[in-house]
């Protein structure tokens, strides 16, 4: 059984299986399990990552076990303060029972770290019940169908603005915003400020009035 398994996983990680979740779920996912890799780093304020606009081409569903795989890499500092490049992998859970990471390693294949795995995957396996005694719920991520605005839309600046560090205009300007700029929708933190990226790698928040719904950003 572990082996029959072990070899569905490989060929649907060859196969590159992009399907069956929404791409602003695979952006969460990616966003969700970087902080777990910065804390295996030897410098995590070093860490450089892929450009958040390619964050959802590291991420793939496997419907078959209804768990995401992330493979990716990351840029940092080693001991002697030089910068490497360092592949990852990591297995990461988000359903309607638990948000969690379930493996991380370095330097592994996909393959190795579904042998390492292979009880958590025989769990998951379609055709399997599964319990979780997780009390911790995935977020709720709405489909496109259910409302126009959703994690990866992209919007343009209609009117001279301030990218600020918190969802408020007390708080400190990060960087000026120029109509016609154009940024990535994060999180709706009300019906005044939204969490967006900008310009690759600023993130922080900016008043929706002045922002203009453009298209999905993926």
């Amino acid at each position: 059984m572990k082996t029959s398994l072990l070899i569905i996983f490989s060929i649907i990680i060859f196969c590159n299986n992009n399907y069956g979740q929404s791409q602003a779920d695979k952006l969460y996912v990616y966003k969700a399990t970087m902080p777990y890799v910065k804390e295996k780093l030897k410098s995590p304020s070093s860490a450089e990552f892929p450009s958040f606009w390619t964050y959802k081409d590291h991420v793939s569903y496997l419907s078959e076990f209804r768990v995401y795989i992330i493979q990716s890499y990351v840029d940092s500092q080693n001991s002697f303060g030089a910068m490497i490049r360092t592949e990852w992998k990591a297995m990461f859970q988000y359903d309607s029972y638990s948000t969690k990471i379930i493996d991380i390693a370095f330097g592994v294949t996909a393959e190795e770290l579904g042998q390492r795995n292979l009880k958590y995957l025989e769990s998951r396996a379609v055709g399997k019940s599964y319990t979780s005694n997780s009390t911790t719920k995935a977020k709720s991520t709405p489909k496109p169908s259910s409302r126009k605005q959703e994690m990866g839309d992209i919007f343009k600046v209609t009117k001279a603005t301030s990218l600020r560090k918190g969802a408020g205009s007390d708080h400190a300007v990060m960087n000026r915003l120029k109509v016609g700029d154009r940024v990535m929708l994060l999180e709706k933190i009300n019906k005044y400020w939204y969490e967006v990226i900008f310009d690759d790698d600023k993130q922080g928040f900016v008043k929706a009035a002045v922002l203009e719904y453009i298209d999905r950003g993926f």
